[in-house]
């Protein structure tokens, strides 16, 4: 799967181990921007920022910037 090696590898070969992090077992996460909710399963830093790699309900996997993510259930301030 895409997300998979993008986790191993980046555009110049294997990446670094302080560049991803596991998250298990998968955290409930909602979308800022797209107000939809998935399932956090890693993190991965990409040019200077995190993307959190998240699974909708229809099973789309999809790299969601940091800042767009929060806990589900956690009220907007």
């Amino acid at each position: 799967m895409k997300t998979d090696l993008d986790l191993q590898f980046n555009a110049h070969g294997p990446r670094p181990a302080d560049e991803i992090r596991s998250v298990d077992p998968p955290q409930p996460v909602e979308h800022l921007v797209a107000w939809e909710s998935g399932e956090l399963d890693a993190w991965l830093r990409e040019g200077g920022q995190w993307l959190g790699r998240v699974r909708d309900r229809d099973g789309h996997l999809a790299w969601i910037p940091q800042s767009d993510l929060r806990p589900a259930g956690q009220e907007t301030p």
